[in-house]
């Protein structure tokens, strides 16, 4: 038997256009969804029993079951705000959705926009609703169990929960016309996302949001019963990963927003004998500068490469302890830092522009990469 070739083709999934009773229903399950979800987020006197898993300085994970099925919370907290995490988290493009799983749950072998119900707009930039495929790999890559594809819409949206500002996505498995099932042709089983989402709440200290997710699937095939608990338990190290992953993600964004020197205009690195930050010896070989201040660091314990962005360039750099730390702690338009006019602002090494010169290029063929979805946000909103 054939195996699915990912990502797909675009033709791959030969899509209908939808009625507009079709794009309202499909809105009101989005918002029914999300509600749904966020009734699993509260710790007590909600709709599950929940058991604490497991814990460390940085996220907690809890256990619990409701419909026989297992599901699991993980909360955390992080330093960032609301505008932050949505264009962190929103993507409305193929591209851009596929970028973003891969980064967030790399277990999610691809990912396909297939509608765009709702588009955000100026008057509100927060909510979002998208009909989506994916396909969730398995442990020996599907050789023991059988990969899973989902059909699913994604809901985002900005609500009040508690007096608190808060910012949703969920996620809920539904059919969508034109993608049928794909066992017979390729043993991939149709699972379902049940009560899935990632909920980011402001506290009462500025800039920092209370982040949680939850999970509860269902696996079908052989995977439900006893077998299916058994597989969503194991899932419970890669729902803690993801949380860590979106954490590192978000501070990639808060960097990518940083001025950085030129690689030519760094002292040599010969000039110190010392970490610039921890103040420690060097050992042979192990040093590096921090790209944004120029310092002279530890390239393991006091600094750390970044992939980041700006615009359609992409990069990695090098910025230290300091620089990321002081970064977290302002407002997004403070984190450019003022310099010497004779010094380049946002500037490049050669390299640098040959990378960026071959970004935008590749970005000319993605213009229209939206098409591959059906937009029905314009005329039935």
């Amino acid at each position: 038997m054939p195996e699915l070739d990912v990502p797909l083709p675009d033709d791959f999934f030969q899509l209908p256009k939808l009625s507009p009773t079709d794009v309202d229903r499909y809105r009101e399950f989005g918002r029914r969804a999300s509600r749904e979800m966020l009734d699993f987020t509260k710790l007590k006197g909600g709709r599950v029993d929940w058991a604490l898993h497991s814990n460390n300085s940085s996220v907690n994970v809890y256990v619990g079951t409701q419909a026989k099925l297992p599901v699991h919370l993980t909360r955390t907290e992080v330093e960032t705000t609301l505008d932050e995490v949505r264009d962190v988290c929103m993507k409305t493009t193929v591209s851009g959705a596929r970028e973003f799983q891969a980064k967030f749950q790399p277990v999610v072998l691809d990912k396909v926009r297939l509608y765009n119900l709702t588009l955000p707009t100026p008057a509100n930039s927060y909510l979002y609703q998208s009909l989506n495929w994916s396909i969730v790999d398995t442990p020996l890559r599907g050789l023991v169990i059988k990969r899973r594809d989902i059909t699913y819409i994604e809901h985002h949206e900005f609500m009040e929960i508690d007096g608190r500002k808060a910012y949703v996505q969920a996620m809920s498995s539904i059919e969508i016309p034109g993608v049928p099932d794909l066992e017979d042709m390729f043993h991939i089983i149709r699972g379902e996302l049940v009560h899935n989402g990632i909920i980011f709440i402001e506290t009462d200290r500025p800039g920092i949001l209370e982040l949680m997710t939850v999970h509860q699937n269902k696996p079908n095939g052989k995977g439900n019963g006893a077998m299916g608990n058994f597989i969503m338990r194991k899932y419970v190290r890669s729902h803690y990963q993801a949380v860590v992953n979106l954490k590192r993600m978000i501070r990639a964004h808060q960097l990518s927003q940083l001025t950085f020197i030129d690689q030519f205009r760094l002292p040599p690195l010969h000039t110190q004998s010392k970490c610039q930050v921890c103040l420690k010896a060097f050992a042979s070989a192990q040093k590096g500068h921090c790209r944004h201040c120029a310092k002279i660091v530890c390239i393991r314990d006091c600094s750390a490469e970044w992939d980041l962005e700006q615009g359609a360039l992409k990069f990695s750099v090098r910025i230290c302890k300091l620089c990321s730390k002081h970064v977290s702690s302002q407002p997004l338009l403070q984190y450019q830092t003022p310099r010497e006019t004779t010094e380049s602002i946002s500037s490049w090494s050669p390299d640098d522009l040959i990378r960026y010169e071959e970004e935008a290029y590749d970005s000319i063929s993605e213009l229209g990469d939206s098409t591959r979805c059906r937009d029905y946000s314009i005329d039935l909103q």
